[in-house]
């Protein structure tokens, strides 16, 4: 049944350069939103950089963003497998 299981990726020949590039940004917004975190509490100073303030208010943002194209990725991916499968 559908929606049940975890979603997997399968692909044709070798995983797509666009795909390989969200999943590596998406990976670094994390580490970056996490260190973020943990330096702002500890090491920034109240009144920072306007670049840190700016990412912080907006990290959720674009961690959703980065998501949904991994997911607008996969959608291409999967309808154009389909249009070449034999």
């Amino acid at each position: 049944m559908p929606g049940l299981g975890g979603h997997r990726f399968y692909f044709v020949e070798k995983v797509p350069l666009a795909f390989s590039f969200v999943f590596s940004l998406l990976f670094a917004n994390t580490l970056l939103m996490l260190l973020l975190t943990f330096a702002g509490k500890y090491f920034l100073p109240r009144h920072g950089l306007w670049v840190f303030s700016w990412y912080d208010d907006h990290s959720i943002l674009v961690q959703f963003r980065l998501i949904g194209n991994v997911g607008r990725d996969s959608r291409y991916i999967s309808e154009a497998r389909s249009l070449h499968w034999p």
